[in-house]
């Protein structure tokens, strides 16, 4: 999927199917998410997958789909569409979410409560759970310390206005500060420290460019609130000055 950029959700809710034993949909402009609280068997282009309760997944657009229903059955979704082009990331067709089960379904049942009212929050909601769904795909693929770094990323994108530490992150995830240190440079090209600085930056980029946040609010949400040390990271990193971003 091209996650790079926010989807735009055209349709966010629960629904109930099942009425008939056998459902047919072919949606050729729109992605769907779902959270299946159900055992059906799904036909995807011909190819057979087995859902359940706890399970969720994404559907691209124009795949052609067929439900083979065990009653009435309930799922919730969000439609949506993302821009084309871009590099992609591989999202699961259905996966287990396990543990995590209880918490998607309360982030995804928000992003219902958000859909009429704040839709703009609906999108970053769904947006935030298909890249969460992207991760249980990255562990299922590769192999633990993987899936740790992956898990060292949430943990930075999280916290960037937080003081971050190698040691404090490496702890979290059960390796050594020797070990995160070689399998992030290995995997990333960067080290750590060099990889939240640039992630701050970035992100400063984006509020400075799209918001009206004061600079100084925007120092201490990602993480650098002291303004001489945030001006010249700015420089170092993004090639201007926080108030250049802001020249008409």
């Amino acid at each position: 999927m091209p996650l790079q950029q926010q989807p735009k959700v055209v349709a966010c809710a629960i629904a109930d199917h099942g009425q008939t034993p056998v459902e047919r949909f072919w949606l050729p402009r729109v992605w769907t998410l779902h959270l299946y609280a159900y055992n059906a068997d799904l036909i995807l282009d011909g190819v057979a997958y087995q859902i359940r309760p706890g399970m969720a997944g994404v559907i691209a657009p124009g795949v052609q789909q067929e439900y083979r229903y065990q009653g009435i059955s309930r799922h919730t979704y969000a439609h949506f569409e993302l821009p084309a082009g871009g590099n992609t990331v591989p999202v699961p067709i259905v996966c287990d979410l396990a543990d995590t089960t209880v918490a998607f379904n309360s982030r995804f049942a928000a992003a219902i409560g958000d859909f009429a009212v704040t839709p703009m929050r609906c999108h970053v909601r769904v947006w935030d759970l298909l890249w969460d769904l992207a991760r249980i795909g990255e562990k299922a693929g590769h192999g633990a310390s993987d899936s740790r770094l992956a898990e060292v990323m949430m943990h930075i994108e999280r916290e960037l206005e937080r003081p971050l530490s190698v040691p404090d992150l490496a702890q979290r995830v059960g390796l050594s500060h020797n070990q995160l240190t070689r399998v992030f440079k290995a995997q990333n090209g960067d080290t750590v420290i060099g990889y939240i600085r640039r992630r701050r930056i970035e992100k400063a980029v984006y509020l400075l460019t799209h918001t009206a946040l004061p600079i100084a609010t925007i120092a201490a949400q990602v993480g650098i609130p002291d303004a001489q040390a945030f001006t010249k990271t700015m420089r170092a990193i993004a090639g201007r000055a926080p108030s250049e971003f802001r020249s008409k």
